[in-house]
């Protein structure tokens, strides 16, 4: 008998339309800080504990030496946040799909919270107002 997989995240997470543009750069190795440039990742989803995003760069899975940081926006808010990659998976094409988890203390995972919320309410209030627009002209 085959057991449905389990959902192991603490907090919820937003799925994406169309991903969102970020980026990322290496924020540390083994504590030694650096200062590189960012490159651009596709993020599929996003919650208060880590994002899940696409990249062509290859990141070596739980390596908690391994500090990344990341910079999107969220509800109008330029968001700049540290992790590491706790999984990956190999898409097609040399494009990797990573899951990270966020390095944050609890006031910026409150304020994660706050904006994802706020990201959904717009995206579904957006919705609604596309679907009675199409709906009035459809009926005339």
């Amino acid at each position: 008998m085959e057991r449905a997989a389990q959902n192991r995240r603490r907090y919820v997470r937003v799925s994406f339309d169309e991903p969102l543009v970020g980026e990322v750069t290496l924020a540390s190795i083994a504590g030694k800080p650096l200062s590189l440039g960012y490159t651009q990742v596709s993020i599929v989803d996003a919650g208060a504990g880590g994002i899940s995003f696409l990249s062509t760069l290859r990141f070596p899975p739980d390596r908690r030496e391994l500090r990344l940081r990341f910079r999107y926006s969220l509800a109008e808010v330029n968001i700049e946040v540290e992790g590491y990659v706790v999984w990956t998976h190999e898409l097609q094409n040399g494009v990797f799909q990573y899951g990270a988890e966020f390095d944050i203390d609890a006031s910026t995972r409150a304020r994660l919270q706050e904006l994802l919320h706020r990201h959904q309410t717009f995206t579904h209030t957006t919705r609604e107002r596309k679907l009675e627009a199409g709906m009035q002209s459809f009926f005339g």
